[in-house]
């Protein structure tokens, strides 16, 4: 019926909107995302094209140099739990990682050189829509590599979606009021978040 159609879009406009600010922010002072923290310099040398089209020698390389360069980051105080990856990458990690010796998936590589080397078996490499230029607006494809602990990063939604009672004026009309109350994405140690980007070929 009309009424459960509207109220289905607009629990869909919350989430949506929620999502948004989950990533990239909302154009509102101070409402940053996990992809638009200001004051982290990103890293440009790392990963100069999507992980997807390396050759063996280059995932090898970078494989033996992304953890390092978190470290680094963050003076060896922490380990990364989580790399999100842009979407348009992330769908052809399924590739094999050499052409000689095709018995992993680039996906597989990746997800065993994370879990080895920080000993976290729930290390996570996650698509983010997001991360892909087109999406986040700064012409740019950006990777985050990062712990998700909420002592280093933080997202709240103090007020989750909540719908009041519909009611009518005039027995014939329905009317209801939906609010909601978020935080965007802070990190609180941005050491432990590190950005790495490059300028997409036109």
């Amino acid at each position: 019926d009309l009424i459960t159609a509207k109220e289905k879009a607009r629990k869909k406009n919350w989430d949506l909107g929620v999502q948004k600010a989950a990533f990239i922010g909302l154009n509102t002072t101070g409402v940053e995302g996990l992809l638009t923290q200001s004051g982290i310099t990103p890293n440009t040398t790392t990963i100069t094209k999507p992980i997807s089209t390396m050759t063996g020698a280059e995932l090898k390389a970078f494989c033996a140099a992304v953890l390092g360069v978190y470290r680094a980051n963050c003076n060896y105080t922490a380990w990364p739990t989580h790399f999100a990856v842009p979407e348009s990458d992330y769908l052809g990690l399924a590739a094999p990682s050499s052409a000689d010796y095709p018995l992993k998936s680039v996906l597989q590589v990746l997800q065993e050189t994370f879990q080895t080397m920080t000993k976290n078996l729930n290390f996570q490499i996650m698509p983010c829509a997001y991360g892909d230029a087109a999406n986040l607006g700064l012409d740019l494809q950006r990777y985050a590599l990062y712990n998700a602990d909420p002592e280093s990063i933080r997202m709240d939604i103090p007020v989750d979606y909540t719908s009041t009672l519909a009611n009518t004026m005039n027995n014939y009309h329905f009317e209801s009021v939906a609010y909601g109350q978020l935080t965007g994405v802070k990190a609180y140690r941005p050491a432990e978040l590190v950005y790495f980007q490059y300028a997409p070929t036109p």
